[in-house]
């Protein structure tokens, strides 16, 4: 008792300081020495019970005190032991040792707040249990200090912010600051007690910090709750220069060997401001809007929809990753890349980051991924428009025509794009290879095929029209030597540019799948643009909805060659093409050409010999009929788009839905909403509507030396000259217009590009108008086809059939909205 009456007089005297020391150390029991504890407190300070008896109860009393800030503290404890207990009571000890109750609370309670207190001032607590006779007899004390901790934080750069917080005042020595990032709790510095802000320096780019502040008096540290949190500027927010490229393949097992045959994606970004040779990134994965977590190190599976790490490589350059690990269609992502400028530190994406998030739809079986930011970026890189915006998919500046779509499938909602850019709008499936004449394989071959003489087992394909005496309902038939595709219906042959058809019978005609029914696939031709569309629009994606045919501006960015710095070849390696290659692999004949190098089909198969259907890849016999290859055929592998399309240029001229009018009477065309697709062309100013062959907008009437028959007739592209005259000078079309594909002879307001400067990009691409043809309305088919040499490529365009004209160098190419 003599100790505990010693602390009593000591109390009296101490300095809030000195409580202080005692109310860390808390001891329980008496003083003993120089070691401090707490007091009992006379039984008149406790209001119930009125006479109290001490019990054990297994309650070891208050635990902690942590600020709240500078008018609240918390008082916390662990529950008694004893199951008797009613209750806790809670005491405020005066500098004298006085204990006041302040609060009693129920037996499940283990803290309190003790709020309303006075700014920069010291409170002791005592906390006992109690039942209906007694209070436990515990005099463990702890105290703390009400101080502001920090009241705001301003980020300040990619590795420094500024915390802010009350002047601790003479109580404390100093104020230490705190943050903590993922985990990891740092002393980032000490400020005085006058201090009312600390520079914080040495922090982790891009990483939210939770920041603390806590007094220090006497060598000891008070607890304080309050925090704030932020997180400093990433250098991925302020370096990051978007895709380059972006790739996506549908599973494909019937793909030539040696290309993309299950699903993936392959996303190449642009170096990052400043990068050398040890920049290091993560390219991380979620699911289509969830949550994405740029700081994961887990691996992506194929069934992952939250937050995983698809690679992380190191280099200075264009970066490309394959993800592999992707779900089938219609399953979607969203990847995101951030600088990793710490060993194991990647940065986190701001706390708004769709703009950074680069968005991937998993392609249907046998299609690939037109991606909208990378169209962007290469179309805008060819305009000579190198300065594109990586947050906004990549568009640049532009006001010339084609620079956005009205919508992005055939009477959909307007898009309602920005105006004053060049954007392509929207993502946008295309099948791999143009559409195919499915034809039946024989019954006895595991088929359905009844096309043998007398209606008996056998492939239904022919070097001739097929009898009305052979085949059944369903059967799909090819003719070698015409290239006609026929539908076999319950009493005759009907070939597929027979309007008659039902859309599930063109359904059943038609694939993408170069090994469906055995393989062998010939390219559908002798089909009109009309007929094309109806065959695309009867195939129906159980999640996207119909398909349709391309339009100009989408052919036009589909049909691109990989020719920027990094870009990937369909294995994902870095491999971009020169014009000069680009040249060769359009134009290129001789006995490799299809054997080992299995470029473009431009030279009638050069190096390929006709034998029988089926004795090689070509859609023919040795007597005669298309000079083309089968779809998926390994002697074209090569020629392929940016985007994986393979054939996109040469091979069969491809439909394309634009439209437009001639007149023999004033020898101009004018471009039209599209018949086929109301949406495009919906109205002057969208794609080819009201774009006018006329000498002055496009070549046309006679402004460039054109003369009869055909007045503007067919050119090659890159021999326009402005102010020229005659075929050999382009009719005076100086200017292109690469969004649309079109020579002009005006500059579009200095948005067209002087063909001059820029020919070794056009790679003897020719345009075919013909004004003068008498066909008043027309139908708009590229690329080339066997037989066209030099002349096949991604600008190479034909104006000059009707929409209901057929032949059999005519294909086409079904394209679905991945909306």
């Amino acid at each position: 008792m003599q100790e505990c009456i010693k602390m009593k007089i000591f109390l009296k005297k101490a300095t809030l300081i000195a409580m202080t020391v005692m109310s860390v150390i808390s001891l329980s029991g008496c003083l003993s020495g120089g070691d401090s504890g707490g007091s009992s407190s006379p039984a008149s300070s406790t209001p119930t019970p009125s006479t109290p008896t001490t019990k054990d109860f297994g309650f070891s009393g208050v635990s902690s005190v942590t600020a709240l800030g500078s008018t609240s503290l918390r008082i916390q404890w662990s529950l008694a032991t004893d199951t008797s207990v009613t209750g806790y009571r809670v005491y405020e000890m005066g500098t004298d040792g006085t204990l006041t109750a302040i609060a009693n609370v129920s037996s499940s309670t283990t803290s309190y707040n003790h709020s309303s207190l006075t700014a920069g001032t010291f409170h002791n607590y005592v906390v006992r249990a109690f039942d209906a006779t007694a209070n436990d007899g515990n005099s463990n004390f702890k105290g703390n200090y009400t101080f502001s901790g920090a009241t705001s934080v301003n980020i300040t750069g990619t590795t420094t912010a500024t915390v802010n917080f009350a002047a601790a005042g003479s109580f404390a020595d100093s104020v230490n600051v705190y943050g903590t990032s993922r985990g990891v709790t740092t002393l980032l510095g000490t400020a005085s007690n006058s201090a009312t802000s600390f520079s914080a320096t040495g922090l982790k780019s891009g990483s939210t910090y939770t920041f603390s502040t806590k007094v220090v008096a006497a060598g000891i540290e008070y607890d304080n709750s309050v925090t704030q949190s932020a997180q400093t500027t990433s250098q991925t927010s302020t370096k990051y220069k978007g895709v380059l490229l972006v790739q996506a393949y549908g599973d494909a097992p019937g793909a030539p060997t040696g290309t993309p045959q299950s699903r993936k994606t392959v996303i190449t970004w642009n170096a990052f401001t400043g990068a050398t040779g040890s920049t290091k990134y993560s390219l991380v994965r979620t699911g289509l809007g969830n949550t994405l977590d740029s700081t994961t190190t887990t691996a992506c599976t194929s069934g992952m929809t939250t937050s995983c790490q698809v690679c992380s490589p190191t280099g200075t350059g264009a970066q490309t990753c394959t993800d592999s690990n992707v779900a089938l269609s219609p399953q979607a992502y969203d990847y995101a890349v951030v600088l990793v400028p710490t060993t194991n530190w990647p940065e986190e994406m701001p706390a708004s980051d769709s703009a950074y998030r680069i968005t991937v739809h998993i392609p249907p079986t046998n299609m690939v991924l037109v991606h909208r930011d990378s169209v962007n970026y290469e179309m805008c890189q060819l305009m000579g428009i190198s300065s594109t915006d990586p947050l906004n998919h990549q568009r640049c500046i532009y006001t010339g025509l084609g620079a956005v779509p009205y919508s992005s499938g055939i009477g959909t909602s307007p898009l309602n794009l920005n105006s004053g850019f060049y954007d392509f709008g929207y993502n946008l499936f295309v099948d791999r290879w143009v559409a195919a004449c499915n034809w039946t394989r024989s019954q006895a071959s595991g088929g359905t095929g009844m096309c043998g003489a007398g209606n008996t087992a056998g492939n239904c394909f022919g070097t001739a029209t097929p009898d009305a005496t052979i085949g059944v309902q369903g059967n799909v038939y090819y003719d070698t030597d015409g290239g006609t595709c026929y539908y076999r219906q319950s009493g005759s042959w009907v070939d597929l540019n027979n309007s008659g058809l039902s859309s599930a019978e063109r359904a059943l005609a038609y694939t993408i799948d170069p090994v469906s029914n055995g393989g062998y696939k010939p390219p559908m031709v002798n089909i009109n643009q009309t007929n094309s569309m109806s065959t695309c629009q009867a195939t129906v994606d159980v999640n996207y909805g119909a398909k349709r045919l391309l339009r100009q501006r989408e052919y036009r960015a589909m049909a691109a060659w990989r020719s920027l710095t990094g870009e990937p070849n369909m294995l994902g390696v870095a491999d971009p093409l020169t014009d000069t290659q680009i040249s060769s692999y359009e134009s290129t004949s001789g006995a490799t050409t299809h054997t080992t190098l299995n470029y473009c089909n431009a030279n009638t198969h050069s190096g390929i010999t006709a034998t029988t259907f089926t004795g090689t890849e070509l859609a023919r016999v040795a007597a005669g009929g298309p000079a083309s290859f089968n779809i998926g055929s390994v002697g074209t592998k090569n020629c392929v788009s940016r985007f994986g399309a393979q054939d996109h240029v040469g091979n069969v001229w491809q439909w394309v839905s634009d439209q437009m009018t001639c007149s023999t009477v004033s020898h101009t065309c004018s471009g039209t909403s599209s018949a086929l697709d109301s949406s495009n062309g919906y109205s002057s100013g969208f794609d080819m509507n009201n774009f006018l062959f006329n000498g002055v907008q496009g070549p046309g009437a006679t402004t460039g030396g054109q003369v009869a028959a055909n007045y503007t007739s067919d050119w090659t592209i890159s021999n326009g000259v402005v102010g020229g005259t005659g075929q050999g000078q382009g009719f005076g079309a100086g200017y292109f217009n690469f969004p649309l594909g079109l020579p002009m002879f005006g500059n579009d307001s200095g948005n067209a590009k002087q063909i001059s400067t820029m020919t070794a990009k056009f790679h003897s691409d020719r345009f075919y108008l013909y004004t003068d043809n008498g066909n008043s309305s027309r139908g708009l088919f590229a690329g080339g086809s066997w037989n066209l040499g030099g002349l096949v490529g991604r600008w190479t365009s034909n104006w000059t059939y009707s929409p209901t004209s057929a032949y059999a160098y005519i294909g086409f190419r079904c394209a679905l909205p991945a909306e």
